[in-house]
């Protein structure tokens, strides 16, 4: 900035009409895309994490458009190097990732598998579908509304493809990752009279002359999935983003409580009424930490410590009788004890998942993402070996 503004001065618009995404690919000409788009079996491409699909559609799109607007932003995207975990298809595995974060690895081969199971189904360039694929990965952000397409633009592209609320907003997408420097945030324009679908870059502190704008591209993320996201959309992983580890929670952490299993000996006396209570209870623990660790129902932060999510499932777990029953169910404090056994259990689980990891064989890395897929690991491997202190 060449000079200070205030708090909540927006800093860039971006028009409605100047967002490239699904809208763009419904007004082309390009049909074959548009048939890629509308019969995509959508409800393997969501699971698979694919739902950007048409936003990727439309940048390659408008790249075969000579007459493109977005031509001179487009040959920019074009220049760009991209490291995320769908910049290349050839292969599902990645060794690094499966030895310490199962769950996303399995993100990454539904990602990749899908993507190239798209392409040779509607005889789409692979390479060209990847390339355009990583740029929304890394570049676009989800609208929370988005404008209605009209009945013939809904009808070249599919009634699913329409809702696609992913953009590339031009300019906006330049600015750098800040984290918790971070002195901007995108939002859509209120009350805007001549174009409600505009997007804004704004202040959301008062800034300096010359001071950077930054972003925080984690910002949609949960604390423990931050690490993830940089790694899957951007690939990369930064020390600050509080890499967070991850146990099983049928293989590490079950068993580990069956070692107590003469702590717990007062479960036999709970009635059949309470059990049903609380394993209604544990299913809304564990449905809470998935969502709060995205798709992993056990995290430990980087200093070792059990997210809330976790410690709240762990106790919910190990219960050892009636009165921990109740405690667990009604929402109350847990009482000192039944914390020590399920800190205990955690410790244990923490320590099956580490040696597992340790134990799986070490990968030269082959490509711009399988090195940040082992700085990730050996990120999450350190957060292991805490969380068993």
């Amino acid at each position: 900035m060449s000079e200070g503004v205030a708090k909540g001065t927006p800093l860039v618009r971006i028009p409605g009409d100047l967002q490239l995404g699904v809208e763009v690919l419904a007004k082309s000409d390009a049909e074959d895309l548009q048939r890629f788009v509308k019969g995509l079996p959508w409800q393997e491409v969501v699971a698979a994490g694919l739902g950007f699909l048409p936003c990727a559609a439309a940048i390659c799109a408008e790249k075969r458009n000579a007459e493109s607007r977005f031509a001179p932003y487009l040959q920019f995207l074009d220049e760009v190097t991209y490291t995320n975990a769908i910049a290349s298809c050839d292969t599902d595995d990645c060794p690094s990732l499966a030895s310490c974060d199962a769950v996303a690895a399995e993100k990454v081969k539904k990602m990749r598998y899908g993507l190239r199971a798209a392409a040779r189904a509607n005889a789409i360039d692979l390479d060209e579908l990847c390339w355009a694929a990583a740029v929304v990965c890394s570049r676009s952000l989800r609208r929370r509304v988005a404008p209605p397409l009209s009945p013939e633009a809904v009808d070249n592209v599919g009634p699913v493809a329409a809702t696609d609320r992913s953009r590339l907003l031009p300019v906006i997408d330049l600015v750098n990752h800040g984290g918790e420097k971070a002195n901007a945030a995108v939002q859509p324009l209120k009350n805007d009279p001549e174009d409600p679908f505009a997007t804004c870059l704004v202040a959301a502190r008062d800034l300096e002359a010359d001071e950077e704008i930054l972003i925080d591209y984690g910002a949609c993320s949960p604390p423990a999935g931050r690490a993830e996201t940089f790694l899957l959309d951007y690939g990369f992983v930064l020390p600050e983003s509080g890499a967070h580890a991850f146990a099983a929670l049928e293989g590490d952490f079950l068993p580990a409580v069956g070692q107590f299993a003469a702590d717990r000996a007062g479960m036999r006396d709970v009635s059949p009424g309470e059990l049903d209570r609380l394993k209604a209870r544990i299913q809304r623990l564990v449905a809470a930490a998935s969502a709060a660790h995205k798709g992993k129902p056990l995290a430990f932060d980087d200093t070792g410590e059990p997210t809330p999510e976790t410690l709240s499932l762990a106790l919910a777990l190990s219960c050892r009788g009636p009165a921990d029953v109740a405690c667990v169910c009604d929402g109350a404090a847990p009482g000192a004890t039944h914390v020590d056994l399920a800190r205990k259990a955690l410790r244990a689980a923490a320590a099956t998942a580490l040696a597992r990891a340790e134990a799986a064989p070490q990968f030269e890395p082959s490509t711009p993402f399988d090195a940040a897929a082992a700085a990730y690991a050996d990120a999450v491997r350190e957060a292991l070996s805490r969380a068993t202190t």
